[in-house]
């Protein structure tokens, strides 16, 4: 936290501390509130306003005179105070870099396009054709790791999309552009239930049957090969999600369902949007539905920069491959507030009432929470449904 007070500095006070120097104007308070609050271990945690506190001034007269408006600056932390002042030409290199980061079953196995043997991009800041010590930072500190005084990059792999990075160089400012591409294959479903026990919510808190395993080489390249599309979604189609449908950030992976008339032995399911590309592939037993991987969908949801998000789906027999049957879903910004009510047959959680074909009650799922629970919790032993809720 940066504390900001009220008073004039003298001449005197600034012999006494030849450690501090005096930059006039208010145009580098934003930007030292982040070097020297965000990590900075050079210098102070408190930055003295002089005089009236910075951009208060009117406008052709604030910071004009030493001691009228200003901020005091420690020496260090890669600012130079001083020769910045004149700086014109500050670059950053490499200039909007494009990387391309690849998952493999959830495993980061190669970073390119630009970066070092162990993923690193070197921003370095330029001025008069020299390097020159910087301050970096990032609009989107949730895409990777950026060092504030050396300016190296490494992207995480859990987000993708375009950032804004900056180096901060006297009161100069330069600014480039890094966008992450993210390609992921998923071969096998991850979820082992051997060593897992769904909860009432089922697998994934979604329902269905376990992940498909892991399928061989061959079979992979005969799902990415020609496939027949069907003559009608009787003969191979989507049920759910359905198309169009939006989706919040931070729910979990739905679970794909389909109908076809065709027997299976394996399934491919490719998500794809600006900047991020995901290849799931599954065994399957005549499995009319797959979850989608977890992680994969949390990636998904988070790199999604507003354009659709498109999913394809192709099932083999071990000889022809049918598909893909597609659709197009909207990620929403933000996160799902509020609890989700909905209707449920063959729910665990409630009684199967005499006569009935299978237990049914109104479920409800809460904010963070991975498993449903009755929204009348004293109808156990009744029937209640309602499939349409106002």
């Amino acid at each position: 936290m940066i504390a900001f007070q009220r008073r004039a500095v003298s001449s005197d006070q600034i012999q006494k501390y030849p450690n501090f120097r005096l930059i006039r104007g208010s145009a580098l308070l934003a930007a030292l509130v982040f070097a020297f609050g965000c990590g900075s271990k050079n210098g102070t945690s408190k930055v003295d306003g002089a005089g009236a506190s910075a951009g208060n001034g009117s406008a052709g007269t604030s910071g004009n005179s030493a001691g009228s408006s200003g901020i005091i600056v420690p020496d260090g932390g890669g600012i130079d105070a001083d020769g910045g002042g004149a700086v014109s030409d500050l670059s950053v290199t490499p200039a909007n870099p494009e990387i391309d980061v690849t998952i493999a079953n959830g495993m980061v196995t190669s970073i390119t396009g630009g970066a070092d043997a162990k993923g690193t991009i070197a921003f370095q800041a330029q001025s008069g054709g020299m390097m020159v010590p910087a301050v970096w930072s990032i609009d989107r500190g949730e895409l990777g790791t950026l060092d504030v005084s050396g300016g190296g990059f490494v992207p995480n792999g859990n987000f993708g999309g375009v950032g804004i990075v900056s180096a901060l160089y006297g009161k100069a400012v330069a600014t480039t552009k890094v966008t992450i591409k993210l390609t992921i294959t998923q071969n096998g479903g991850s979820w082992d239930p051997t060593t897992t026990t769904p909860g009432v919510g089922g697998i994934g808190g979604v329902g269905g049957e376990a992940p498909g395993a892991a399928i061989d080489d061959m079979t992979q390249k005969l799902l990415l090969g020609t496939a027949q599309m069907p003559a009608n979604p009787g003969e191979f189609g989507l049920l759910y999600p359905y198309d169009g449908t939006v989706w919040p950030r931070g729910v979990f992976a739905p679970l794909l369902q389909w109908q076809t008339t065709h027997m299976s032995s394996a399934i491919y399911v490719h998500l794809s949007q600006a900047n991020y590309d995901f290849q799931g592939f599954y065994t399957s037993a005549n499995v009319a539905r797959e979850h989608i991987d977890q992680k994969a969908w949390q990636v998904a949801t988070n790199a999604n920069g507003g354009d659709k998000l498109h999913v394809e789906v192709r099932i083999t027999d071990g000889t022809a491959v049918y598909g893909p049957v597609s659709e197009d879903w909207i990620v929403a910004s933000s996160p799902l507030k509020g609890t989700v009510y909905y209707n449920s047959y063959s729910t665990t959680l409630a009684d199967q009432i005499p006569n009935a074909p299978a237990a049914a009650a109104i479920l409800a799922i809460k904010p963070g929470r991975s498993d449903p629970e009755l929204a009348l919790p004293g109808a156990k032993d009744k029937c209640i449904v309602c499939h349409t809720v106002s």
